[in-house]
């Protein structure tokens, strides 16, 4: 069995892939962790003006979300974990590969805004739920 879990570098992200290791050391199942980097339009635009500054700043989010996820995964009795960088609009990429890879379950960490922020921006857990053709955990964070 694979568990893909997104990653962000976020509390909540965190709360989702503690909750996904301790689904995966209980089934014995191997964990794909995965981040997805995403320039968007606009700030595809703001490359083209200060490519430097932005991919530093792109590569500086990264390693921090990798930090924070192996701080957790070290806490992890998980046999078969994985890293895994995407590119790409995140719930559709995590969809993507959670597909690729067969998983039968994706889990995700939900923010929390509300629905005014949600309506306005998306919710990466919301179009996980309703694309993904296997099981979606989302796990809430604290309040």
């Amino acid at each position: 069995m694979i568990i893909v879990v997104g990653v962000d570098g976020s509390p909540q992200s965190s709360r989702a892939l503690r909750t996904a290791g301790r689904i995966a050391e209980g089934l014995e199942a191997s964990l794909r962790v995965v981040y997805c980097e995403y320039l968007s339009p606009f700030m595809l635009s703001a490359l083209d003006a200060v490519p430097v500054v932005l991919d530093d700043t792109v590569s500086q989010q990264r390693s921090s979300v990798w930090e924070a996820a192996d701080e957790v995964i070290g806490e992890m009795a998980v046999a078969d974990v994985e890293k895994v960088d995407l590119s790409g609009y995140p719930p559709d990429a995590l969809v993507a590969y959670a597909e690729s890879e067969d998983a039968e379950l994706i889990v995700v960490g939900n923010r929390g805004y509300g629905p005014v922020f949600s309506a306005l921006l998306g919710s990466t857990s919301h179009r996980v739920l309703n694309t993904a053709s296997c099981d979606v955990l989302v796990v809430k964070g604290t309040k």
